[in-house]
């Protein structure tokens, strides 16, 4: 600040705020109080919290929070009622109070708060910060030029969401196109006669699986049957001829399945009892919905059980994992992940669920899912 101060625009001066502004104490007006039905506005620390059918402030004027939000600041161009949570500035003839409200914004005036319960700033601090102040007529000129790239900035930033939202729906339609064939085409075409069709892949996953299950039955059996039966593998019911007829044609070599035939088996969570608290150490967590969110797993999203009985190892989230979240607000639910990056023992929630596949990558399922996720959730 010292230089800045040492090296000032011509006609500016450095000077105290409680030189140049008086903060007025709102006054209170309780919730009941007020007309909900009235034309001005109620400011509170954090802004507009209500209406009223009278006013305490002739607009316009700058609301300070005082208590709760301190330091937070708030323009009305309308009269309006300041409550006691909050200090007023009113307008001043010697002084552009919209160049007041954008020095006020800069000063980041929540730095000051002194309460250690409830956060309150004392406007004897803030009269004492040090401040820069330019001639009127360029506090006029240094607002409208604020204003004018703020305008800027705000398109950029309809923009950008526009261009999020253009390369989402991007994204899906590469997804889609991807699984309908239109990626690999050429590729298809350059290995012809080369490749498994996708009838002998699905024979070939159901040999696999009926041989591992009579492994598994070996080792049960010659282990005195302990433990659960291994489970028989039952293939679904083919796709009917109705079915196909509804379904779009596909790539020579390729052919519909059902998901179904891929599962080795779905493990869901159950519901316990939690501290909404991340865990501590030696504690085990339980993964929360917004851990799941799409490609990402977040074991930071967890809550603490606070049911020992309930603790269980079979529920653990590991390194690998593919999960699915079955319930969620409707832009996550049917969000599926891999965990990959696990430090923490995080059991899984009753909101979510374990997948195990055969027969390719959990990378292909994560994509498929992606590209389908709108489908999964209609129905």
């Amino acid at each position: 600040m010292s230089n800045v101060i040492n090296d000032l625009p011509t006609g500016w001066i450095s000077t105290r705020l409680g030189n140049l502004y008086n903060f007025e104490y709102g006054k209170s007006l309780i919730k009941g109080s007020r007309a909900s039905s009235g034309k001005y506005h109620v400011y509170g620390s954090s802004g507009i919290v209500g209406m009223h059918d009278q006013f305490l402030v002739k607009g316009p004027a700058i609301i300070i929070g005082r208590k709760g939000a301190a330091g937070s600041v708030s323009y009305s161009l309308d009269n309006l009622w300041p409550i006691d949570t909050t200090y007023y500035v009113r307008d001043d003839k010697h002084l552009c109070l919209k160049f007041s409200y954008y020095l006020f914004k800069s000063l980041n005036l929540a730095k000051l708060e002194a309460s250690t319960a409830i956060p309150g700033l004392s406007r004897n601090h803030a009269y004492n910060e040090t401040v820069l102040l330019p001639p009127l007529n360029e506090q006029h000129r240094i607002v409208a030029k604020i204003e004018e790239l703020f305008s800027e900035l705000d398109k950029g930033i309809e923009n950008l969401k526009t261009a999020r939202a253009q390369l989402k729906v991007y994204r899906q339609a590469l997804l889609k196109h991807a699984f309908e064939g239109k990626l690999t085409a050429q590729w298809r075409a350059e290995n012809q006669g080369k490749l498994e069709t996708a009838a002998a892949l699905l024979k070939r996953i159901q040999q696999e699986r009926a041989q591992r299950y009579q492994h598994q039955l070996a080792d049960w059996e010659a282990a005195g049957k302990q433990g659960s039966k291994p489970k028989t593998p039952k293939p679904l019911p083919p796709l009917t001829a109705e079915e196909l007829a509804e379904l779009p044609e596909l790539p020579e070599g390729w052919g519909w399945c059902k998901l179904g035939d891929f599962v080795v088996s779905i493990d869901a969570g159950k519901s316990f009892k939690c501290d909404e608290r991340e865990p501590r150490a030696n504690e085990i967590g339980v993964a929360k919905v917004s851990a799941v969110t799409w490609g990402e797993y977040d074991e930071s999203e967890s809550k603490t059980c606070t049911d020992t009985s309930k603790e269980n190892d079979a529920y653990l989230i590991r390194s690998g994992d593919f999960i699915l979240s079955r319930a969620n607000t409707i832009d996550l639910v049917g969000a599926c992940v891999i965990a990959r990056k696990v430090t923490k023992k995080i059991m899984l929630s009753d909101k979510t669920l374990r997948i195990r596949f055969d027969g390719f990558p959990q990378e292909y399922f994560l994509q498929y899912l992606g590209a389908c996720r709108t489908s999964l959730v209609t129905h």
